[in-house]
């Protein structure tokens, strides 16, 4: 496990302060790869107060958890959101961008769903009511949806997905919400 995480640090080019997020071996990796005395926190580098921290910190902890399911490459964000003026904005919906649709995607095909399909949201933010439409299709036809309030929570559904065995039972919407 140390080494694996030696080699994670190196590869990055970082030490602790940029890569350990929440990671659970972050005690082993500060008393033993670094040397420095285990402060018993994790590190946070990215705003958690607001989506764009949150999706940041998600997209690091899955280039870490790449060596457990190497299937995280594919994963991406949907940038649909965000402000932008209104020329940017004409021009985006022009070219197909579709408010509604989830943040982040995982083109992998797991426990019977085609592939998952994650809205993150932060704080006391909720689905709005196109949000809510674009996953309730999406898992009409077949994809694992979820609703997501942090990036932990995130993190432990694409868990949960990833070391999916079985096929759905059919009595599942198609996630979480």
């Amino acid at each position: 496990m140390i080494g694996r995480i030696r080699y994670w640090i190196g590869q990055q080019e970082k030490n602790c302060t940029h890569c350990c997020l929440w990671c659970r071996y972050y005690g082993i990796c500060r008393s033993e790869v670094t040397g420095e005395e285990e402060t018993g926190k994790g590190m946070r580098n990215y705003r958690t107060d607001d989506e764009s921290g949150n999706q940041e910190a998600l997209f690091q902890w899955a280039a870490y958890n790449m060596v457990r399911f190497p299937e995280l490459e594919y994963m991406y964000h949907v940038p649909n959101g965000g402000k932008r003026d209104k020329a940017t904005a004409v021009a985006l919906k022009r070219q197909g961008v579709k408010a509604g649709v989830p943040d982040i995607v995982l083109p992998v095909a797991k426990g019977g769903w085609h592939g998952l399909y994650i809205e993150l949201k932060v704080g006391k933010n909720r689905a709005t009511d196109n949000q809510r439409r674009w996953i309730k299709f999406l898992a009409e036809q077949g994809y694992y949806t979820t609703v997501c309030y942090g990036w932990q929570q995130a993190a432990r559904e694409i868990e949960e997905y990833m070391t999916a065995d079985g096929m759905r039972d059919g009595s599942e919407t198609g996630g979480r919400t």
